[in-house]
């Protein structure tokens, strides 16, 4: 069931960069250098920097509305990385007590503070991240990384893995599915049966990559893919950088450190 999920779950993120609507219209060396902004400054914020970093969601809401994306599949995402960042936060909560908020009799410590802040971040950024490959996929950044003159080396492994795991989930679903079939009633895999279903999900994607690799050479691939120069105007791509930039340094400066 994990294994189909996994498919499911690619194949919907494949179906959402589909769609026609602004954001996706737009040129993926727009979008890949706004979001390297919000990342920049998004973690420039200070560890105290609540409103800041919360200022800051506004770029996802706007991204989430322009790009019809479900709320609820970032919502899915965020929720793994929470513990986590709170986890990392831990330290703080336990050390840092001063006071840092007062809201009406409730004070929240300095520690409490710097982990939601903490949280808050992760959450920002994994969204960014989510919006990014929903309205570009894989194969738009590929090509927005070449536009940019990263290496054609680099960027052929990066797609490439992409396609090889997503192989490789299929197979290894294929695989599953063969093993409960002829042991029904047992849950999960028998830890003797681990190295030979291994080897053979190696050998099995390994073939059917090169199958795919001898495909790709039928159809005219020689080391490089075609870059995809977007659908909307200069000018749009033009707008939509600036005003977003503008928007960052904007919140920076006011919320301050």
């Amino acid at each position: 069931m994990k294994t189909e999920n996994a498919i499911s779950e690619i194949q919907s993120m494949e179906r959402a960069v589909e769609r026609d609507t602004f954001i996706h219209r737009l040129d993926p060396v727009t979008k890949l250098l706004v979001t390297v902004a919000f990342f920049g400054v998004v973690l420039s914020m200070g560890k105290y920097n609540l409103g800041g970093v919360i200022a800051m969601s506004v770029y996802i809401f706007a991204g989430i509305a322009a790009g019809m994306i479900p709320i609820r599949k970032i919502i899915k995402r965020c929720i793994f990385i929470m513990p986590v960042m709170l986890l990392f936060g831990l330290a703080n909560i336990i050390w840092d007590r001063q006071t840092g908020i007062v809201i009406g009799k409730l004070c929240i410590s300095r520690g409490w503070v710097s982990a939601m802040v903490l949280m808050v971040k992760g959450m920002l950024t994994v969204s960014a991240c989510y919006i990014l490959i929903a309205t570009t996929g894989v194969e738009g950044i590929c090509a927005g990384l070449r536009k940019i003159r990263v290496s054609s080396i680099i960027v052929t492994q990066i797609w490439l893995t992409y396609r090889y795991l997503l192989l490789l989930v299929e197979r290894a679903g294929d695989i599953f599915n063969a093993y409960r079939l002829r042991s029904p009633g047992q849950r999960g895999i028998n830890i003797k049966a681990w190295g030979p279903l291994l080897g053979h999900l190696l050998m099995s994607s390994i073939d059917r990559g090169q199958n795919v690799y001898e495909s790709m050479i039928l159809r005219g691939y020689r080391g490089s893919f075609p870059i995809d120069t977007g659908k909307s105007s200069m000018k749009s791509n033009l707008i939509w950088a600036v005003a977003w930039c503008s928007v960052f340094i904007a919140i920076r400066i006011i919320t301050g450190r």
